[in-house]
């Protein structure tokens, strides 16, 4: 995953004449994320959570593109007296694909593979034990933007599926002791949606 991960970022730092082509452009997003966690996982955890997206794609062509995207998450909560939080940071990248324009909407599609840090408390101490573990993760979906100026662009919404593949919160929920992936989010059923502004380079 770190192969693919440092790939795309020597695709972000390719010379500056081949950025100038007319069929090569940096895209700048920075917004508004929210998430919803799903699965058996319980009050250590949470939902939903809220946080902030940015990402960068560099186009190949007028249509292909590679993305790097990083997100934090974050839920606050009370359980038993006791206040909590977690929070989930993810990075991602791969391959995005921009549908033709229909007046200032362009539409497009991704798949993004990369890592996830999850913080959340242990289900068997109290809210203020802490435990963290990573793991790979995939998403995948869409969304559109609308052009405003010649450089900057509103996404209006985009909406991306995400599925911790191989993640460590199996053991995070019973704190070391084997762990029960069936616990995981690794079976949940986790959304994101975005929105905010985009700059064109």
């Amino acid at each position: 995953m770190r192969i693919v991960f440092g790939f795309i970022v020597l695709l972000f730092a390719l010379p500056a004449s081949l950025a100038a082509q007319d069929t090569n452009k940096l895209d700048v997003f920075g917004g508004y994320e929210y998430q919803t966690v799903g699965g058996n996982l319980g009050w250590q955890m949470g939902s939903p959570y809220s946080g902030w997206d940015a990402s960068a794609t560099f186009k190949l062509t007028r249509r292909l593109g590679v993305s790097g995207d990083f997100s934090g998450n974050y839920h606050n909560g009370t359980y038993a007296g006791y206040s909590y939080y977690s929070h989930i940071l993810t990075y991602a990248g791969g391959p995005v694909y921009s549908f033709a324009s229909v007046g200032n909407f362009t539409p497009f599609a991704h798949v993004l593979f990369g890592e996830s840090h999850i913080t959340t408390p242990s289900i068997y101490a109290n809210p203020d034990t802490y435990v963290s573990g990573n793991g790979f993760t995939v998403m995948f979906g869409g969304g559109a933007d609308y052009k405003v100026k010649k450089n900057i662009s509103i996404r209006l919404a985009q909406f991306d599926w995400i599925d911790y593949v191989d993640s460590d919160m199996g053991k995070l929920i019973n704190h070391g002791s084997g762990g029960n992936r069936s616990n995981s989010p690794n079976f949940a059923d986790n959304a994101r949606i975005c929105s905010g502004i985009v700059f064109h380079f």
